[in-house]
């Protein structure tokens, strides 16, 4: 029998399982994956990024992440909460730990306790939400880079660290969880154009 392109395609893709409702014929299918660099990148100077029509939406272009995948991030890290505060010390929209948002740019005072920062941008830049926005996609789109693209491995890494993404591209049970959370609500973004276009405009109106 003659091996057809499908096959010999998805013969040499690791597949990884996510929570999202699918039909039979697509739970099989691969982790979404970023186009290729030559393809998908927009800089900060191009009219494209100029004249995006959202803040999330020029945020999106610069680092040329999905906005899709930017809303799911947000939904699953602080439903939308610029304030939110874990009990890890995260911070903000993408909760943001201080060393991570200080080697992105970002001022974080040296907290003595990170549980209980002080919630004023002026002193804390996570508490910012275009800063703890743009930073957080950056981490991502790092993220992204050193995983080819790989939604999945990019997005255990942004959660748990890129150190704690195995070497073979497999993920704990709690990446696995998370991971499959936020694809869950980035195909339904896809899906669900009014739900997209609301909580962009939630997400804008924070920003703004």
């Amino acid at each position: 029998m003659t091996t057809s392109v499908k096959e010999r395609a998805t013969s040499t893709i690791n597949k990884r399982e996510t929570s999202v409702q699918r039909s039979e014929k697509t739970k099989t299918e691969s982790s979404p994956k970023r186009a290729p660099d030559n393809t998908r990148r927009i800089t900060k100077d191009t009219e494209d990024t100029k004249n995006a029509k959202s803040p999330t939406e020029q945020i999106a272009k610069q680092y040329g992440v999905e906005v899709n995948l930017i809303l799911a991030l947000v939904k699953r890290e602080s439903t939308f909460n610029p304030k939110a505060i874990s009990r890890n010390g995260a911070v903000g929209l993408l909760q943001l730990m201080p060393p991570t948002a200080r080697g992105l740019g970002l001022k974080v005072p040296a907290y003595q306790n990170v549980r209980k920062p002080t919630p004023d941008p002026n002193i804390d830049e996570r508490f910012h939400p275009p800063k703890n926005l743009e930073a957080g996609v950056k981490y991502l789109d790092n993220m992204l880079e050193r995983y080819d693209g790989d939604y999945s491995l990019a997005l255990a890494a942004y959660n748990a660290g890129p150190g704690n993404v195995r070497k073979n591209g497999k993920l704990s049970r709690s990446a696995e969880r998370y991971v499959g959370r936020v694809l869950d609500s980035y195909y339904q973004y896809k899906r669900d154009a009014t739900l997209k276009n609301a909580d962009l405009r939630r997400l804008d109106a924070i920003l703004r």
